[in-house]
């Protein structure tokens, strides 16, 4: 993977800020006074051990869990959507969709906190997920059942869903998880590219490879962070510290 996620160095405007966000589950405090500032063109990995609250922190950012105590705000100069891509939990036989018919969803709802419903699409929509699919390399796969994909093109599929929000911010848990090696390239490159045009990208990985191509990174253990440059926050005393001496793997791959 050569491609780079670093920010660019124009002053960039905020997107979203989190203000000493905690999250509790009963007796369990899944986060703990968390305040990050967010930026357009921003490129954050977050990475800890399983259970250090990644996916919780992202379901707060996406507007899906509300913190217990604290805040989230989404700059009133933000005008895209929040585009989350989850891991993948399989295909669902129930839900009898298409490649294209599960792209053209994210179209539907594009602004925050607002739902337009379904609706006829516009030439601007199929254009958006004409170019989604494209650039998640789908074109040949539109027609085909999400039921019938790999687990590795069902991920694709997702991550396009998200691009044809034509997102501000763009949250992934675990993106690269189950792509082949071409596969990863093509996400880093698109991760890249969305960041050069001013999209919010945030990735959680278990991978130093990944978290070292964003320009910042957040380190989740017991709840708490430390938050800076890779090569802040990406050091052996405090990977150590996070991962209880089993430090994560260089990559995906």
């Amino acid at each position: 993977m050569t491609e780079s996620l670093a920010k660019a160095t124009t002053q960039p405007a905020l997107t979203l800020e989190l203000r000493n966000v905690s999250v509790v589950f009963g007796n369990l405090t899944a986060l703990r006074d968390i305040s990050l500032q967010l930026f357009h063109g921003d490129t954050l990995a977050l990475i800890g051990a399983n259970g250090s609250g990644k996916t919780t922190l992202l379901n707060v950012m996406a507007g899906l869990q509300p913190p217990t105590s604290g805040t989230r705000e989404i700059s009133a100069a933000t005008t895209g959507s929040v585009g989350y891509v989850l891991q993948d939990s399989g295909p669902q036989a129930w839900l009898p969709l298409t490649v294209k018919e599960v792209i053209a969803m994210g179209r539907y709802g594009a602004q925050f906190g607002r739902s337009v419903g379904f609706r006829r699409l516009s030439a601007a929509d199929r254009a958006a997920i004409q170019d989604a699919a494209a650039n998640t390399d789908l074109l040949d796969l539109l027609d085909r059942p999400l039921t019938n994909l790999s687990g590795g093109q069902r991920q694709r599929v997702y991550i396009a869903q998200a691009l044809a929000q034509e997102p501000s911010i763009l949250l992934l848990d675990e993106p690269l998880w189950g792509l082949d090696v071409p596969s990863q390239e093509r996400i880093q490159a698109l991760m890249a590219t969305r960041a050069e045009q001013g999209t919010s990208v945030v990735i959680s990985t278990h991978h130093l490879e990944d978290a070292r191509r964003c320009s910042r990174v957040m380190l989740l253990a017991n709840g708490q962070m430390r938050l800076g440059s890779p090569s802040e926050v990406l050091t052996p005393e405090l990977l150590n510290e996070a991962f209880n001496n089993r430090l994560p793997p260089l990559s995906c791959g």
